[in-house]
């Protein structure tokens, strides 16, 4: 998950994407495969975090850390999903209302962070031209 955070290019760990989503399933390394995710920046990572936090057969402390790690992901490398995923996350969501609150909260964050302005499509401000 480091190496996954660094912005020195010391390692790619791009190129070991594979064996991350092999890993996502095994229960003692769930948690920090999600945070790998997180920073790999690529839409096939942003999809699994979603998987991953749509698996009612998870536990919900899997799931919230997979909707936070896909937050992390949207807003240091913007949404980077098909339109076909943003729609089954909207799908998700309705979904959920007949589940409990933790489910609820789950795809509502989901939803929040594919919402939020990134850093790219925030609006910059011209330097000199304020009245």
């Amino acid at each position: 998950a480091v190496l996954a955070q660094s912005s020195k290019k010391i390692y790619d760990i791009r190129r070991t994407q594979d064996e991350v989503f092999a890993a996502m399933y095994a229960p003692h390394l769930t948690l920090r495969v999600a945070a790998v995710l997180a920073n790999l920046g690529t839409p096939e990572s942003q999809d699994a975090l979603l998987k991953l936090a749509a698996r009612m057969s998870q536990p919900i402390e899997v799931r919230k850390a997979a909707a936070q790690a896909f937050r992390i992901s949207a807003r240091k490398y913007g949404i980077l999903l098909t339109t076909d995923a943003l729609q089954r996350q909207y799908a998700n969501f309705e979904a959920s209302k007949d589940k409990d609150p933790d489910t609820q909260q789950v795809f509502s964050m989901i939803l929040d962070s594919i919402e939020e302005p990134t850093e790219a499509t925030r609006p910059v401000k011209a330097i000199g031209r304020e009245k």
